[in-house]
């Protein structure tokens, strides 16, 4: 096959010879399997990776309309559109991101109403409510006997008087934590007072075992404002950890699914599918409490597109987690040397 060139090859002919059909890599290095002239000539477009379909179409382009463009401008056009594609799929990812992140979201409480044990959880606020009335007679005799001692009943002024006078505006379940063990239950309720000057956060420890509830355990403690307020995602008063964790949540996803579609593409001699999971894994997790700023590392954990957005409840603090992106960058340097074994071998 005969190709005409432009620029400095102009009116010169170069026999090529497209490689046959049985050759299993279908990539080929311009720079280094064509003579040197037009390696020299395309180096001003530096070493870009054809493959054979690149190949073929330039030579059915210019045999068609008879055009005799430099076969560097047909590389460019062609990588141009390449960037374009890459560009609007990067875009899409980027949405398809957003939109899973509102969804997880979306309705969290009435999914969480679903876990609450309406009977104990009725029980427990009406245990509670006998603090600020000083029954203390009513609140011991649903304690459990082994927690009976001398102290008792001054622990339990302690806890009447944190509540303050008159009634609650509103009481939510905050928390709910239950362990079943044969025919026992345990269950941590944590509950969320709104007074009109004062927060108030109050945990009760049940145990059940058929129909009988007893009492293991209280705590009531302040709070400086609502949990929702407390544990809304914001910026104030942020550190550089925070905004590394978050932008490394935001960007991982994308550059995993990016090595997704490229490995999906690349003609791997085996396993293509272990290839597949290995790049959609993040590994060596570090995790971040938003509210906190308490941070995680659990190095024998493996993670799906390597981030995470996790908040337990509606009222918890927001958790973002991030792992290394070992699969795709591993396949990334191995990609190279995929494309470049006809290199090699011929």
């Amino acid at each position: 096959m005969k190709l005409n060139f432009g620029g400095p090859l102009a009116n010169k002919q170069l026999k090529l010879t497209v490689p046959p059909l049985q050759v299993k890599s279908l990539n080929v290095c311009f720079p280094r399997n064509l003579p040197s002239g037009l390696g020299r000539y395309l180096a001003q477009d530096q070493r870009i990776p054809l493959s054979r379909s690149t190949l073929l179409c330039y030579c059915a382009s210019m045999a068609a309309d008879g055009q005799k463009q430099p076969l560097h401008w047909y590389v460019t056009k062609q990588s141009a559109t390449a960037i374009k594609r890459l560009t609007h799929m990067k875009m899409y990812l980027l949405a398809i991101l957003l939109a899973t992140l509102a969804l997880v979201g979306c309705d969290q409480q009435a999914i969480f109403d679903k876990f609450i044990p309406q009977g104990e959880a009725e029980f427990s606020k009406n245990y509670l409510a006998l603090f600020p009335a000083q029954d203390f007679n009513a609140i011991e005799a649903k304690i459990d006997p082994a927690l009976k001692d001398v102290s008792l009943r001054e622990k339990l002024k302690a806890i009447a008087d944190s509540f303050p006078a008159g009634k609650p505006k509103d009481i939510k379940v905050v928390g709910v934590h239950t362990f079943t063990h044969n025919n026992s239950s345990q269950l941590n309720l944590s509950f969320q007072y709104e007074y009109p000057t004062k927060w108030l956060l109050a945990n009760v420890t049940l145990e059940k075992t058929g129909d009988v509830i007893v009492v293991k355990g209280v705590n009531v403690e302040p709070l400086v404002d609502s949990l929702e307020n407390i544990n809304r995602f914001s910026f104030d008063g942020k550190g550089i950890a925070h905004y590394i964790i978050l932008i490394s949540a935001m960007a991982i996803p994308i550059f995993i699914l990016i090595s997704l579609v490229l490995c999906i593409r690349t003609p791997i001699p085996k396993r293509k599918w272990l290839w597949v999971i290995f790049v959609l894994c993040g590994f060596f997790q570090f995790s971040l409490n938003w509210t906190t700023g308490v941070l995680n590392i659990n190095p024998l954990f493996f993670q799906l597109l390597g981030a995470g957005f996790f908040k337990p409840y509606p009222f918890g603090a927001v958790v973002i987690s991030v792992s290394l992106p070992i699969g795709a960058l591993i396949f990334l340097w191995r990609r190279k040397q995929w494309l470049l074994a006809p290199v090699s071998e011929g």
